[in-house]
């Protein structure tokens, strides 16, 4: 963080501009498979030239970088791998990737427009995209269940499941968070409800219902969840999910929703979630919401949060249980 008191602002700027570089050099070299290339054994500045057909100077400065950052290691001119290097895969991946750079370079349009630029850009939504890229639906799955795993993993002592026999993770994926449940519940059916996809592949306790969550949901669960979906989809979007829902549930069923919950303004730790926002904007035309927002769009469809808890996590977002009846 910078002393703005004491530093000359236009400095200051000018450091939080140039800030850029590292981020883009980490997803050049996640697009470029660099740590697996290198993740059988230390590599010459040379091998890794003629490999991608590169400028070895340019090359240099670029590995660099790498190192400075303990991404690659560097020792008689060989680079070799790390931990984080083993990881970089997962990271090239839309949200974080090429595609999300392209996005922020139409930064002037949306500001104008008030509308994301994936479509405009790439001639598809976000998930038209993955569909038609298996390697990139492929990491973006892979995202999503580690950041389950390593986040929610405590989510089965948050709920009370006493009675439960039927739940449904509607747009769950690969079903990761129901597979942490089952692991608690062997007795409860764990069931998602996403759109179909030939890469599925589901823990052995969890089944799947392949449909589309806008067109209708399965009737019949006790628990429905609805786990980092808000934050992927406007408000008139989420009416139509949750519209969906509330024709599925029997009376007694209750909505489990996992999501970020955007800190007040005048909340300290707003500033690590902003420039999240506005991706996701930029991305999906969705946001992030705070607390009051999401029992403003629940009410309009008739939903009642009647239980809120706070999610521990590693994630440096603030993550939210809410419970819901529909009135």
């Amino acid at each position: 963080m910078f002393n703005y008191e004491f530093e000359n602002p236009g400095i200051v700027l000018a450091q939080l501009s140039s800030s850029v570089a590292f981020p883009r050099v980490l997803q050049e070299a996640a697009h470029l498979k660099l740590g697996h290339y290198v993740s059988d054994g230390p590599k010459s500045l040379g091998q890794i030239a003629e490999h991608y057909g590169f400028n070895e100077n340019v090359l240099s400065m670029f590995l660099d970088i790498l190192v400075a950052n303990n991404i690659l290691e560097e020792s008689e001119n060989f680079y070799y791998p790390t931990m984080m290097s083993d990881s970089l895969d997962l990271i090239d991946q839309l949200f974080f990737g090429i595609e999300s750079w392209q996005c922020w370079s139409q930064l002037d349009k949306c500001l104008v427009s008030g509308k994301p630029v994936f479509n405009e850009i790439f001639g598809m939504s976000f998930y038209s995209y993955l569909k038609q890229h298996p390697n990139k639906n492929g990491n973006w799955q892979q995202w999503n269940s580690i950041t389950t795993e390593e986040w929610f993993s405590q989510i089965s002592q948050l709920l009370d499941l006493s009675g439960t026999e039927r739940i449904c993770d509607v747009g769950g994926g690969n079903g990761v968070l129901l597979r942490l449940i089952a692991l608690e519940y062997p007795t409860v059916e764990c069931t998602v409800f996403d759109l179909p996809d030939e890469n599925d592949y589901l823990d052995p306790n969890v089944s799947k219902i392949d449909g589309d969550m806008f067109v209708s949901i399965p009737p019949g669960f006790d628990i429905y969840i609805l786990s980092r979906v808000f934050c992927n989809w406007n408000d008139a979007e989420m009416k139509i999910v949750l519209a969906n829902l509330k024709k599925a549930m029997n009376d007694d069923a209750k909505l489990v929703v996992i999501d970020g919950i955007l800190p007040e303004r005048d909340d300290p730790e707003r500033g690590n979630y902003v420039a999240n926002n506005l991706n996701l904007f930029l991305m999906f035309g969705a946001k992030l919401r705070q607390l009051g927002e999401f029992h403003e769009l629940m009410n309009a469809v008739d939903f009642k949060i009647t239980a809120e808890q706070e999610l521990k996590t590693l994630s440096d977002l603030r993550w939210k249980v809410l419970i819901a009846d529909c009135c």
